[in-house]
């Protein structure tokens, strides 16, 4: 079935003013596929329009703005619509008109779960745009960063450890462990036949180590070591049983601030964002 139908636009005109709609004739192979496609217009001469001025009068039951299709070339392409050749903007408002469509066919079909995930993304949106205008985002000042950079350094361990362990998933094959390395076995190659982890193929080396990033049952067996010591009893932490031996220890090196300067600058802007969103 052919079917001839038409459709309002308006187009954009560079004498900063909304010119009067044009009546474009489109012919279309069925009505399903005229639910979905709606004539793109040209957006030549569009820059400087307000961002309420409308593009196109009608996709489903909403209008498309000059604001909207800006933010929506800004995120595409990186660049505002008079930046755009005329066939790229023609292409990117087409883009647009079939997204605003299937999100609003969405709309009436979405389960809770989605309807949730929308509402907490508009939501974390709004709040950022509000923490934004407070200057939650603004980069640190140098006194904030080196105040930061100073509490870091307390933070930081004395000394690190270069150890090695043997992984298992029972008490009771540590305990066999240890009473091989007792009877004199290597303890790497004990490593290299029984550990369940990739350490294995290194002997059992994990490197060096500080207190932090492994559970404290492991950094505090081996800070009561001395070089070359092996725990006597298994130690349990939620990989499984261990049995660990010290291979070396050095004072620990503290990362200069330009290292370290990025993730500070993260952490202080997150932390801002925290106190804005606790504010009344």
């Amino acid at each position: 079935m052919q079917l001839t139908t038409k459709l309002n636009v308006t187009t954009c005109n560079c004498d900063d003013s909304l010119r009067s709609l044009n009546i474009v004739e489109c012919t279309w192979r069925s009505t399903a596929v005229l639910a979905a496609l709606l004539f793109v217009v040209s957006l030549a001469g569009c820059a400087g329009k307000s961002p309420e001025e409308v593009v196109v009068t009608k996709a489903g039951d909403r209008e498309i703005t000059a604001g909207l299709f800006a933010a929506y070339t800004k995120q595409v392409a990186k660049g505002t619509p008079e930046q755009l050749d005329q066939a790229y903007r023609e292409r990117l408002l087409q883009q647009l008109v079939q997204l605003t469509l299937a999100a609003d066919r969405e709309v009436a079909l979405a389960d809770k779960k989605t309807a949730a995930q929308a509402e907490l993304q508009r939501l974390e949106l709004y709040a950022k745009a509000g923490a934004a205008r407070a200057g939650v985002f603004a980069a640190p000042t140098q006194a904030e960063l080196q105040q930061a950079y100073d509490a870091f350094v307390k933070r930081q361990p004395a000394a690190e450890f270069r150890v090695a362990h043997i992984l298992v998933p029972t008490e009771n094959m540590a305990l066999g462990i240890i009473r091989q390395l007792g009877q004199g076995k290597d303890f790497a190659n004990l490593a290299r036949n029984q550990s369940a982890d990739d350490s294995r193929s290194r002997g059992g080396e994990l490197g060096w180590i500080h207190p932090g990033p492994l559970p404290k049952e492991f950094t505090d067996a081996v800070a009561a070591l001395k070089i070359g010591q092996y725990t006597t009893q298994p130690v349990k932490t939620p990989y499984g049983w261990h049995v660990i031996r010290l291979l070396e220890t050095r004072s620990a090196t503290v990362p200069p601030l330009a290292d370290v300067q990025a993730q500070l600058v993260v952490n202080l802007q997150q932390q801002r964002y925290e106190e804005f969103l606790k504010a009344k």
